[in-house]
């Protein structure tokens, strides 16, 4: 799928992109598995309709991102969207 090849991306701008890939259902799961690779922590408020979605393996991935990069880590920074007030606490290497 081509949503992984962001997690290999060096532009800044694919966080952006992949964030806004979670509202898309057909890509939502490959999205979020990117944005893990990536090392972008995302608050549970973000991933919310991903750990509760009916896809087991997509419930997998988001539950993976908050276990492995817990928001409020030390050395993040914020990245912020245009686009939802939720995604303003997304934090990013």
């Amino acid at each position: 799928m081509i949503v992984f090849g962001f997690a290999k991306s060096k532009r800044p701008e694919a966080n952006q992109v992949l964030l806004r890939l979670l509202s898309d259902r057909d890509v939502n799961g490959h999205a979020v598995s990117a944005l893990r690779k990536r090392k972008v922590r995302l608050p549970a408020s973000v991933l919310d309709g991903l750990l509760h979605d009916d896809r087991t393996w997509v419930r997998r991935e988001a539950q993976k991102v908050l276990e492995a990069y817990p928001v409020g880590s030390a050395g993040t920074r914020q990245v912020r969207t245009l686009h939802s007030s939720n995604l303003d606490d997304v934090n990013a290497p």
